[in-house]
């Protein structure tokens, strides 16, 4: 990955839906530089959504389970 403006910056997202209106949630978010060296790179724990099976048959990002 490069890019002739080394400000640039590159995000990744994944979530639980494309309707925040109706409770949908960020699950990831990277971001790496034009160089491709990763700036940000966390999950979050969905405070509202415990099933994502549409944006999981897109994203394959798998149902979570967390401790807290």
């Amino acid at each position: 990955m490069s890019s002739n403006n080394p400000n640039r910056v590159y995000l990744d997202t994944e979530t639980t839906g494309l309707h925040p209106e109706e409770g949908d949630e960020i699950l990831s978010l990277t971001i790496v530089d034009a160089n491709g060296r990763l700036l940000f790179d966390e999950r979050f724990k969905p405070k509202h959504k415990k099933e994502w099976p549409e944006a999981q048959a897109v994203n394959h990002f798998p149902r979570m389970t967390w401790n807290t």
